[in-house]
């Protein structure tokens, strides 16, 4: 009996642009579409929320500390 499936979606199964959020954030931020994806992706933020070491309420709160962003967890 099979019990656990597991996928890996990012850039496996689905193709998708993180510069889009990134886009997206800067446009109700301060900061630029690149400083975004720096601090999200080029930081090994990302990779810590991948892996998780941290949850999505960490990730959540850390983005909207560093980018000082007024957004609730369900609109992020």
């Amino acid at each position: 009996m099979i019990e656990v499936i597991i996928f890996d979606l990012g850039g496996v199964i689905l193709n998708f642009d993180h510069h889009i959020i990134c886009r997206r954030l800067s446009k109700i931020s301060k900061y630029e579409e690149h400083e975004v994806y720096d601090f999200i992706f080029a930081s090994g933020l990302e990779n810590s929320y991948n892996e998780g070491k941290i949850t999505s309420l960490e990730f959540f709160d850390t983005i909207c500390k560093k980018l000082d962003l007024d957004i609730t967890f369900h609109n992020f």
